[in-house]
């Protein structure tokens, strides 16, 4: 029988726990398979596995694709050589499934079933290690834990063998523990999400000195001896320390930091030599100190003797006079810059490793993984128009090409017909004819009947093709009604966002449920005309969810992998707390609650308002839910922000085509109240990017270093939750030129800061810096140059188009007389900005209610009266200086530019 041999690789993080292996074409044609073949896979020990098809990037690239469980069962990790052939199957007559030595579970009523549901047609051998995962739909548990992957040990198995897993196969369940000869916490790489380059870099430090000590031997050098993981918590560090001692089949020793501390004398660091010991003894090993700062911070920075000597000690232990053997120490820690530094050398921690807050990829990954077991339902509209349509295409061509065939079969038969004809025009009377002559008329008599039946079937599918013309002319019409219908709803929502009782003002109950009607209405219309079907639902829900999670990762910037987790786990309790009601806490769930459990996109975005990354918890960020729409006026001052801002966040691709450096940052400057803010926050929403507001003065602190230190600070947020625009307002407050007489140095200092944060070593990628102020001419000169600030965007006070505009805006959602003429009101308000007007419109709210507080509508004597009490905040001197500033911002000729701004 045909045997190769291949290099284990890591699974898809869809296929982890569905016992899949994924080969690519060539492997399958040698090898004599198709897609749901059984191949047995043989490492250190023999198992088996479903072949499914690799993806084209791992074409001809002589990998297998398993999970941990297969790699486990197989005794091989990744990167080992495996042997794979054509598996010879039996059916399982008997299984036996019982947890893991280590596990305590109690199975509830139906759990055989459900287990059996979830294995089914599944190849396993004596010994497999079967992981089963207990959901909302499928809680063999006792309780329900949703989406908790339980291993199970196959203790017996008949026959002998590969064996797959049938209806007819009894499957029995045993809760007492069984030893099995596999070490490791249960945690394999597929468990991890969107740390690919970080586990391969750690694999190269931990896993080839444990397994292949020789290599370095014969190399004539030490062994890596130790790796310290640094990132913002919650990003995978105690995770992937676990995976890696999982998967090396090393023993694991964790190390909370704060445990092994204590108030006697010399206690401390005896427990950390007790450690080392056991380890040592145990080799191969690992030990993993988590929170590495708090037993190993900076010695001079400490005032506890117990800190300096625990310290000591775990220098002496990781490079000291004895030779430690195999073992490796893994360090992690959020705060890097707080460890004594006579720790971050070769010899002791060689190599120091970032875990990082994850990008786009790696949160959907993440997503995937967390989601695996969950019975998500979500419907997209885009993807239910193009089933529709392919449905719809589909019905029309089947029944052309059948027309088009029986056409063809028509023409042979007249044709056939006409042959015999001649032939009987050709005998001549005789006895001895006769007999030819019935058998001719009889084979007219069949092709005639073949004709008609033909032309009938023709009849029947034009008919079909007319039915789903009709069928098209009435999902045009209701597509029309849809739109209509979907804007109203959308409507509906955008009002609900900005208040929950604007609804109820604006829409009437029975306005909303005329739409919810005609929604019922088309559903029937498709459904009665045989467009749609239970199978077509259920398809456009399966291929709508990968689309849902697109858009969560899309909306999660600065979302760790602990963060994602709580969001799913958040989002399924929300889904559970709507079926509570027809739960009764001291019965069992019914199985027709169980299956009609769902989880929806509602139940992912209500989660989201309770769940905040926490990496970001020390700084405020925020999607604004301002559009461009909602900015009025200011169309030159959009534009080049929409160029600065959208372009590059955007559409980086065509500044790389174009070799170009997109402009790193903005400045805003203009009059208060013209909606400087107001723009930053539409460029974030319309570019999707997080929002990171910082009042200058907030930054400013007494103490030395903390200015600097709080500038760094943000700036490095503003990198983790990038796409992101990093809004400074006030910067005045926080950048005045450097030099003066007044003021101290601690602002001269944070300049210094902001100067090498914008166009420093450590380049900001992804993250647009907006600063707005009012004061331009006393800002540094040096942030005011190309590559700092590279455009400088007047916001002035609206004309009176822009007026017009604004106007619109505010009262979009106000009752209005029939005699408010907004033309007038802009012509009211010269020298009004948008801030005025917004308090002009409030205040002739205020004067209506105050007047008759069951009015309904605002009349223009209120907008006049409103005029006296709301002044301008823009007088003449003002408006003079500014144009003065933006002449001289504007640059020009040498002769021209008599401006020294910045410089005294």
């Amino acid at each position: 029988m045909d045997e190769i041999q291949l290099t284990v690789a890591k699974a898809y993080p869809n296929d982890s726990g569905r016992g899949i292996a994924r080969l690519d074409p060539h492997t399958l044609m040698v090898l004599q398979l198709t897609p749901g073949d059984i191949v047995e896979i043989e490492g250190k020990r023999r198992t088996s596995a479903k072949v499914w098809r690799a993806d084209r990037i791992d074409w001809d690239q002589d990998i297998i694709r398993i999970d941990g469980f297969i790699r486990q069962n197989a005794s091989a990790g990744i990167g080992d050589p495996v042997k794979i052939k054509k598996a010879e199957v039996k059916i399982a007559d008997k299984v036996v499934l019982a947890p893991p030595e280590g596990t305590s579970i109690q199975f509830g009523g139906e759990a055989e079933d459900m287990v059996k549901r979830q294995i089914m047609k599944r190849p396993i051998t004596k010994g497999d290690i079967i992981p089963v995962m207990s959901t909302m739909a499928h809680p063999f548990l006792g309780r329900v834990v949703t989406g908790q992957t339980i291993p199970l040990i196959a203790i017996e198995a008949e026959p002998e063998g590969i064996i797959l897993i049938t209806e007819e196969t009894d499957i029995k369940l045993r809760e007492k523990p069984v030893v099995v000869d596999v070490t490791g916490t249960g945690i394999t790489y597929e468990d991890i999400g969107g740390l690919s380059e970080e586990i391969q870099r750690l694999r190269e430090m931990i896993e080839l000195p444990l397994k292949h000590p020789e290599v370095f031997e014969r190399l004539g050098i030490e062994s890596p001896k130790g790796v310290l993981m640094y990132g913002p918590p919650g990003t995978g560090k105690t995770l992937i320390a676990r995976a890696v001692a999982n998967e090396s089949g090393a023993n694991f020793c964790s190390i909370a930091g704060p445990e092994i501390m204590s108030k006697y004398y010399g206690e401390s660091e005896q427990r950390l030599r007790e450690i080392f010991e056991q380890a040592k003894k145990d080799a191969p090993s690992i030990i993993f100190i988590d929170e590495l700062d708090s037993i190993a911070p900076k010695r001079e920075e400490v005032t506890g003797e117990v800190e300096r000597r625990v310290v000591a000690q775990l220098l002496t232990m990781m490079d000291g006079m004895e030779e430690r053997g195999q073992v490796v120490v893994i360090g992690a820690t959020n705060r890097i810059d707080a460890i004594d530094p006579a720790l971050r050398r070769p010899g002791r921690f060689d190599r120091e490793i970032e875990i990082g807050v994850p990008d786009l990829a790696d949160r959907l990954e993440i997503l995937q993984i967390h989601s695996r077991g969950m019975p998500i339902y979500h419907w997209e509209n885009d993807i239910a128009e193009k089933k529709l349509m392919e449905r719809i295409a589909s019905f029309e061509n089947n029944s052309k090409t059948r027309i088009s065939e029986n056409t063809l079969k028509i023409e042979i038969l007249i044709s056939e017909k006409s042959k015999i004809e001649n032939e009987l025009n050709d005998i001549k009377d005789g006895q001895d004819k006769q007999d030819q002559l019935k058998h001719l008329k009889s084979r007219i008599d069949d092709l005639e009947k073949n004709i008609e039946t033909h032309k009938n079937n023709n009849k029947k599918l034009e008919k079909e093709i007319h039915s789903i013309n009709k069928i098209n002319e009435t999902l045009k019409e209701k597509r029309n009604i849809l739109e209509t219908l979907l804007a109203d709803i959308n409507e509906i929502r955008q009002t609900s966002e900005r208040e929950l009782e604007d609804v109820s003002i604006t829409f009437s109950e029975k306005h909303i449920k005329q739409k919810d009607k005609k929604i019922r209405e088309i559903e029937e219309t498709l459904f009665e005309s045989g467009v749609v079907s239970d199978g077509y639902f259920k398809k456009v829900i399966e291929d709508s969810a990968p689309h849902m999670l697109d858009h969560l990762a899309s909306v999660t910037h600065g979302f760790v992998g602990a963060d994602i987790s709580a969001l799913v786990r958040e989002a399924a309790m929300k889904a559970l707390r709507r079926y509570l009601p027809q739960i009764k806490l001291d019965e069992a769930v019914p199985r027709e609650i169980l299956n009609s459990m769902q989880v929806k996109a509602s139940d992912f975005e209500e989660a989201l308002k309770d769940v905040e990354p926490s990496a970001m918890r020390e700084v405020m960020v925020e999607i604004p839910k301002v559009a461009w729409e909602d900015v009025g006026g200011l169309d030159e001052a959009k534009q080049e922000i929409i160029e600065a801002v959208e372009w590059p966040l955007k559409k980086p691709e065509k500044f790389r085509k174009m070799g170009i450096r997109p402009p790193k940052g903005i400045l805003l400057y203009g009059p208060p109240g013209t909606g400087k803010t107001l723009l930053a926050k539409a460029a974030a929403n319309e570019s999707s990017a997080n929002f990171i507001s910082i009042r200058g003065p907030q930054l400013l602190s007494k103490w030395i270093g903390e200015s600097e230190k709080a500038v760094r600070e943000v700036f490095k947020k503003a990198r983790q939750v990038a796409p992101s625009i990093l809004f400074l307002d006030e910067l005045d407050a926080i950048a005045p030129i450097r030099g003066m007489d007044f003021g101290s140095k601690a602002s001269e200092r944070v300049v210094n800061q902001l100067l090498t944060e914008l166009d420093g070593i450590e380049v900001l990628k992804n993250v647009v810096v907006i600063a707005a102020t009012n004061r331009p001419e006393i800002v540094d000169p040096a942030l005011i140059r190309s590559g700092r600030f590279d455009r400088l965007v007047f916001v002035g006070p609206p004309a009176r188009a822009g007026r017009v505009e604004i106007f619109r805006i505010h009262l979009k959602n106000i009752p209005l007389s029939d005699d408010v003429n907004l033309e007038e009101l802009a012509d009211l308000t010269d020298n009004y900005v948008g801030s005025d007007i917004e308090s002009l419109c409030r205040e002739a709210v205020m004067l209506a209610l105050r007047e008759d507080f069951n009015a309904e509508k605002i009349e223009m004597r209120h907008f006049r009266d409103s005029l006296k009490k709301v002044r301008p905040a823009l007088v003449e001197g003002m408006i003079e200086y500014y144009e003065k500033l933006q002449e001289q911002f504007k640059g020009g000729t040498k002769q021209e530019q008599k401006s020294y701004i910045g410089y005294r």
